[in-house]
C-alpha cells in the first residue's frame, strides 16, 4: 500500500507542476483524485465552522477561540490530496468513539495560511492534538486506526 500511494503521490505532483496556474494546479489534482475508486466527499464549504457532521471545519479566524479548553485533535488537509481523504473516515471513526471528550476539526491549508503556518505544517495531512490550547501531540502523513486510539486514550 505505502508504494502505491507514494505512485499515486507522485502523479499528484506531475499533474501539479504540468499545469500552469494555481487554479489549473488544483483543478487537475481534484480531477486526478475524483477519478480514483476511493470514495470521494466534496468538502465542506468555507464557511467559519460547519456543524454539519460530527468532526467541524475551522478556519484561521477561530481557530484560537476554538482550541482554547479542553482536548482537539485538527486535522490539517487539502481537497486534492489523497492521503487526507483517505484520513478523514478514520478522523469521523474517532470523532463518534470520543464525543463529548475530546472535539474534532478540520482545516483546509489552501484556505487557511496563518496556523498552519504558525505550527510549520510542511506536509498533509497533519494532525495535532491541543490541550487547552496548547499543542501536545503531532503526527505527521496518514495514521492508522490504532494508533491515533493509543494516543488519544490519554486524554480521554
Amino acid at each position: 500500500m505505502r508504494s502505491s500511494l507514494l505512485f499515486s503521490t507522485a502523479i499528484v505532483l506531475v499533474l501539479l507542476f504540468s499545469c500552469s496556474g494555481k487554479n489549473d494546479k488544483k483543478e487537475a489534482a481534484e480531477r486526478y483524485l475524483r477519478s480514483q475508486t476511493i470514495d470521494y466527499k466534496e468538502p465542506v464549504s468555507n464557511a467559519e465552522s460547519s456543524d454539519t457532521g460530527i468532526v467541524k471545519v475551522i478556519t484561521d479566524k477561530i481557530f484560537d477561540k476554538t482550541i482554547s479548553k479542553g482536548v482537539s485533535l485538527v486535522d490539517f488537509w487539502a481537497t486534492w490530496c489523497k492521503p487526507c481523504r483517505l484520513q478523514a473516515p478514520i478522523i469521523e471513526q474517532l470523532a463518534t468513539e470520543y464525543k463529548g471528550k475530546i472535539k474534532f476539526y478540520k482545516m483546509d491549508v489552501d484556505e487557511n495560511y496563518n496556523v498552519p503556518n504558525r505550527f510549520k505544517i510542511a506536509s498533509i495531512p497533519t494532525l495535532i492534538v491541543f490541550k487547552d490550547g496548547v499543542q501536545v501531540e503531532k503526527f505527521v502523513g496518514l495514521q492508522d486506526l490504532s494508533t491515533l486510539q493509543n494516543a488519544l486514550a490519554k486524554y480521554k
